[in-house]
């Protein structure tokens, strides 16, 4: 399968391309670890890094976009 391939079956399947659907699995992933830690056991840091989000920044800003709080609110709970 071409690459051109797999994005448009993406495209027409999912609507959105493989990157964005691999992003989103892996930021929901790090939401799900995020709730799931007792604080104190687990950073922030860890928890995007294991994810493969090495741009804190970045992952704090895509996470507050899709849960509408930052990622130590969610560990912190």
């Amino acid at each position: 399968m071409s690459v051109r391939s797999l994005q448009e079956g993406f495209r027409r399947s999912l609507e959105t391309t493989p990157m964005a659907y691999l992003r989103g699995l892996r930021l929901e992933r790090a939401h799900d670890e995020l709730s799931a830690a007792e604080p104190g056991t687990v950073s922030v840091t860890e928890v995007a890094t294991r994810w493969g989000f090495v741009h804190l920044g970045r992952f704090a800003g895509a996470y507050s976009g899709a849960y509408g709080e930052p990622p130590s609110a969610t560990l912190r709970r």
